[in-house]
């Protein structure tokens, strides 16, 4: 299935200029960072799971255009779990968003930070 998917993805990507560029650009500063691995001739383990992937193209947007999604609710077949139902989902860390706008009142400054990429770091057990 993920195979598939990204044959069709890569046969989409060739017809647009430039993006198969940025898109194989991506792949590898991820796989550089360590958020992907390359998928050894013999893999080993209890299960072996790929994630398929799209990039998304923002063309208008002010730092990429490409972006790389990876589908973890996808399905191998019917019946078969697909990686996020498998994972324990816990309590919602996000904060309510009104109580969040009026701390924001509270002082006269105010710190933000963006964290890079921080749904790509996630590790599973090698076994896995």
């Amino acid at each position: 299935m993920a195979e598939g998917r990204l044959r069709n993805q890569l046969r989409k990507l060739k017809n647009i200029p430039g993006i198969l560029e940025e898109h194989n650009k991506i792949i590898k500063e991820q796989l550089k960072e360590g958020i992907v691995e390359e998928v050894p001739d013999n893999p080993s383990g209890n299960r072996i799971t790929y994630i398929p992937h799209q990039a998304v193209i923002c063309e208008d947007a002010a730092t990429t255009t490409v972006r790389i999604v990876y589908d973890a609710s996808a399905k191998v077949g019917k019946g078969i779990k697909s990686l996020n139902e498998c994972l324990h989902t816990g309590p919602s860390l996000n904060p309510l968003l009104c109580a969040m706008l009026l701390k924001f009142r509270m002082h006269p400054i105010v710190l933000m930070a963006d964290i890079k990429q921080t749904f790509l770091q996630i590790e599973i057990v090698p076994e896995d």
